[in-house]
This record gives C-alpha cells, sequence and structure tokens, in this order.
C-alpha cells in the first residue's frame, strides 16, 4: 500500500492508485470518480487527496477542547452514490467506566436510492449525556460541502431525543 494511507471504512488517503469502489468522491471537490481505474492525483506538500467510498457518512463535529465537551450539535456528510451505516459512539471522555458500560451508541442508515436518513433509536447511557442533540446533514457534491471546512449550508437538520426517526434528504438544488 504504498502512499496510500487507510482513514477507517469510508476513506482512504492517496496520492496515486486505483479507484477500486464501484464510485468514490474526492473529498476536497466533491467530484464523483467511477472506479475500476488507475488514476494519478496531485499530491503535493500542502495537498493530499482523499478519496471517500460513495455511502459514506462522515462526522464533522464543532471544535472543542477536551474529549469531556459534549456539543449540542454534530454536522454530517453524506456521500451518496451508494447505502451506507455510521454508528455515532460517545462516551464520557475523561475515564474508563465505558469499560464498564457506560457509553452510548446512535446508528444511522443512509438509503441512498429512497434518499432517506434513518437515525437509530439510542442504546446506552452515561452520566452527563446530552438528552437532546442536532444533528445537521449535507449532501455532498461537485464543489459543495467538499473539503475539511464547515458546512455553510445543511440539506436537514433533526432534533433528536434517543427516539429512532427517519429524514428525507433530497438532491440539493442550486
Amino acid at each position: 500500500m504504498a502512499g496510500r494511507f487507510p482513514q477507517g471504512r469510508g476513506g482512504l488517503v492517496r496520492g496515486t492508485g486505483r479507484v477500486v469502489q464501484r464510485l468514490d468522491l474526492c473529498l476536497g471537490s466533491g467530484k464523483n470518480l467511477v472506479g475500476g481505474r488507475t488514476i494519478t492525483a496531485d499530491a503535493s506538500l500542502d495537498k493530499m487527496p482523499m478519496y471517500v467510498k460513495a455511502g459514506s457518512i462522515i462526522s464533522f463535529g464543532p471544535s472543542v477542547e477536551s474529549a469531556s465537551v459534549k456539543p449540542d450539535h454534530n454536522d454530517f456528510r453524506i456521500y451518496p452514490g451508494n447505502n451506507g451505516d455510521f454508528t455515532l459512539y460517545e462516551d464520557e471522555g475523561d475515564n474508563y467506566d465505558y469499560e464498564h458500560g457506560a457509553s452510548s451508541s446512535i446508528p444511522m442508515h443512509w438509503d441512498d436510492k429512497n434518499e432517506t436518513m434513518t437515525i437509530g433509536e439510542r442504546k446506552g447511557s452515561f452520566p452527563g449525556m446530552l438528552d437532546h442533540r442536532t444533528f445537521r446533514f449535507v449532501r455532498v457534491a461537485d464543489g459543495r460541502a467538499a473539503g475539511m471546512t464547515v458546512a455553510e449550508e445543511f440539506d436537514a437538520t433533526v432534533s433528536y431525543e434517543g427516539k429512532a426517526v427517519s429524514v428525507h434528504i433530497p438532491v440539493h438544488s442550486n
């Protein structure tokens, strides 16, 4: 894997390599790349290309000063083109109580054909856990919500109280 660095199940940082998925998206531009071909990308010192598997859901939380800070909102980018799953895991962030079950997880599923995000029921709890959360979703497209900057507009905002909820998130039109 020379020149390639795995970044979780949904992404791969690479300067050159074979796009192996049916469809990948460039994190920096949001452009679709058809899989099954070799690409060469500019990988200068200040620009490392990162490709994201279609169907990936990536959390972009706000900047916090420590793991114990619990922001009241989370931003998610949906990379369309395939179904995808994501689990938001949280714990107190400052001790080992998670080893004894003090944690929560919230499953999410993106149904690409129906353009629907389903946020499942929260499982687990821990002291200091926020009961109410705001989840903001944006669908990545060519030149839209691309790169590492904070998205300026969102396609859907969900007020989450721990119970399962679904939201339709259609293609954004300018």
